[in-house]
C-alpha cells in the first residue's frame, strides 16, 4: 500500500522524493554568533568568520528560510566564482525540499543552475561577478546572499555588494 506522501511523489512525478522528516535535516547553529545571526531582525545582515567556520551553511540555511516565509518573491544568489558559487548551491540543495522546485535552469558549463523555481512562485538566480556587472540588474529583488572571501578581495567584494543594491 503507498502511503501518502508516495501517492503524492507519483502523481507528481518526483522520483527522488523524501518524507518531510527527512527533507529538512535537522540544523544546528555551529556558533553564538551564528544564533545571534538567525535572532536577528536588521534590514542587512552580515556574517564573518575564519575559513571553514560554517559561514555559508548558516547563510544558506537563513536565505532558504526567507525562500519559505516570502514566496512569489526574486532571490539572488552571488559570489565572486563559480567555485564559491558551488558551494552556495550544495548548501541549498541541502536545505530545499525536492518538492519545493518547481524547474531548474541548469548552466551548460558546469553543475550549478542559472535559476531555481520554487513551488510557492518565487524564484532563485545564482550569479557570478565573472560574468559581469550587467547582470546584476532586476526590477525588484527581494533578498541576496552575498558569499565572500572578505580581505584578500575586499575590493571586488565591495563592488559586487554596491552592484547588488543598486
Amino acid at each position: 500500500m503507498l502511503t501518502k506522501w508516495k501517492r503524492r511523489a507519483k502523481r507528481r512525478s518526483y522520483a527522488n522524493i523524501v518524507p518531510h522528516s527527512l527533507a529538512y535535516p535537522e540544523y544546528t547553529p555551529a556558533s553564538i554568533q551564528a544564533e545571534e545571526f538567525h535572532a536577528s531582525t536588521k534590514h542587512i545582515k552580515a556574517l564573518f568568520g575564519g575559513d571553514r567556520a560554517g559561514k555559508t551553511g548558516t547563510v544558506s540555511y537563513e536565505f532558504i528560510s526567507l525562500t519559505r516565509r516570502n514566496p512569489g518573491k526574486l532571490y539572488w544568489a552571488v559570489a565572486l566564482t563559480e567555485d564559491k558559487l558551488s558551494a552556495v548551491w550544495k548548501w541549498h540543495q541541502t536545505f530545499l525540499a525536492p518538492w519545493e522546485i518547481v524547474h531548474i535552469n541548469w548552466r551548460v558549463t558546469n553543475e550549478i543552475p542559472r535559476f531555481v523555481k520554487l513551488k510557492g512562485g518565487g524564484k532563485i538566480q545564482y550569479l557570478t561577478w565573472k560574468s559581469g556587472a550587467g547582470i546584476f540588474s532586476a526590477d525588484s529583488v527581494y533578498a541576496i546572499q552575498l558569499d565572500e572571501d572578505g580581505d584578500r578581495v575586499m575590493n571586488t567584494a565591495e563592488q559586487v555588494f554596491n552592484a547588488c543594491l543598486s
